[in-house]
């Protein structure tokens, strides 16, 4: 997974400082795509991305992008793994510590879900962005 890359083709709705929401049309393939952690859906037929826009591109503009599987990598650790082992480590923690196991399971979820807030507002402001990337646009 970590050398496989994914391109994708779809349409242009929205492009401004440097990131572009492309459309992209649901299929079969969809059920079973790892890159599933980065769209969001629109409706039954179609999915929304967001992408760099290293290009400039503007709405309406055939577009195909590319998703490396590294970042598909990166994004599901952070996404589900790191919360995983957070509340594990939370409740074998709060268990251990405050001998109740009810005290446990709420300091492994308030941990994951601190967490998750955390990383909200962080990746929101980081430059750093995992994201797939607007690779060319189609001529017409």
């Amino acid at each position: 997974m970590n050398g496989e890359q994914i391109h994708e083709e779809g349409i242009v709705i929205e492009a401004k400082d440097g990131k572009a929401k492309v459309e992209l049309h649901t299929n079969d393939a969809c059920e079973e795509c790892t890159a599933k952690v980065f769209c969001k859906p629109k409706d039954e037929n179609a999915n929304v991305l967001e992408v760099r826009d290293p290009i400039g591109v503007k709405p309406g503009d055939e577009v195909t992008i590319n998703i490396e599987g590294s970042d598909i990598l990166r994004a599901s650790l952070k996404l589900y793994g790191i919360p995983l082992l957070l509340v594990v480590a939370g409740i074998i923690l709060g268990s251990e510590v405050f001998k109740d196991d009810i005290l446990g399971i709420i300091m492994g979820l308030g941990s994951a879900t601190l967490y998750y807030f955390g990383l909200y507002f962080v990746w929101k402001r980081s430059e750093e962005q995992v994201m797939p990337t607007i690779i060319s646009v189609k001529l017409n």
